[in-house]
């Protein structure tokens, strides 16, 4: 039974693999992009869809990784790829519901696994320089491979593991890591393609989404350990794909009048209209006539 159910969760992880994923057998020779099948004979694979995270993984660079979340006092990851040279590891966690992140995704959900991740990464004494993108492939025989939670994690699950302090962000922006990497940087990329969109329309898609990955490298910049050009190529890509498509003048117009009227409304709450006039029993005209001429009170 148990084998039946590692079996299960193999299939899973082949069937939530991107249908065409970044993978390598030697990374200093580069990533290739190939069909999901054939990227699954590599040392090296990309585990989530550049749109939803369905996997977190940690990468643990010492000795006796295998034990990392056991004495960290941590969930028992879903799979542990070893490498059996120096005991490093990839711990990972399949995550119940994917965490989408794309354009019109909400941002609670991401910053919430953002959180977590930050949480593992300090308790498990991680590489907070890993930025996720691929991982050792669990299914190739480079690796000792060790399933373990044969089931999904809701992220509340992972959280009741940590405390606030755990979740807590990094005292400073650019020490963020993984999802809050991708997190920031795709929230200010999102909102400088609606500005841009009324700017660049004329000019094209190309044009567009070259603009939007100079200003990615530029936000990219800023992080002590900076995502890769693959994640910033696919951060861009999923911004312009999805505002360009999407997006109009007509909209951008539309949303900014909502915005002002409910602004409006908002600083005028509570105030009254104001027609003295009517309380004194005279018309509009005779009331400013008045008033100029000083016999209001007469």
């Amino acid at each position: 039974m148990v084998q039946d159910d590692r079996c299960g969760i193999e299939e899973i992880f082949f069937r939530s693999l991107p249908a065409k994923p970044y993978c390598a057998d030697q990374l200093n020779y580069g990533l290739k992009i190939k069909e999901r099948h054939e990227a699954i004979r590599h040392k090296h694979v990309q585990f989530n869809h550049p749109a939803k995270y369905r996997w977190i993984t940690f990468d643990i660079d010492r000795p006796g990784a295998y034990f990392a979340a056991e004495e960290a006092n941590l969930p028992e990851p879903t799979v542990i790829s070893i490498n059996p040279l120096n005991g490093h590891a990839h711990l990972s966690y399949l995550l119940e519901v994917p965490v989408h992140n794309h354009a019109n995704s909400p941002d609670a959900p991401l910053w919430y696994l953002a959180a977590i991740q930050r949480g593992f990464t300090r308790r498990l004494r991680a590489d907070r320089r890993y930025s996720g993108l691929i991982a050792k492939n669990p299914l190739h025989q480079h690796w000792r491979t060790d399933w373990q939670a044969l089931r999904p994690y809701p992220l509340d699950e992972l959280a009741d593991s940590l405390d606030k302090d755990d979740m807590a962000p990094f005292p400073q922006a650019e020490m963020e890591i993984g999802v809050g990497r991708n997190c920031s940087i795709f929230d200010s990329l999102r909102k400088f393609a609606y500005r841009l969109y009324t700017a660049a329309a004329k000019d094209g898609v190309l044009a567009f989404r070259k603009t939007l990955a100079l200003e990615a490298d530029q936000l990219n910049e800023q992080f002590t350990a900076p995502l890769s050009p693959a994640e910033i190529r696919g951060i861009v890509k999923s911004v312009a794909k999805w505002v360009w498509r999407k997006f109009s003048l007509e909209k951008f117009s539309e949303i900014q009048r909502r915005r002002g009227k409910r602004g409006a409304a908002k600083s005028w709450a509570g105030h009254t209209k104001c027609e003295p006039w009517n309380d004194l029993g005279i018309s509009r005209r005779t009331y400013y006539r008045r008033k100029a001429a000083g016999t209001l009170n007469e």
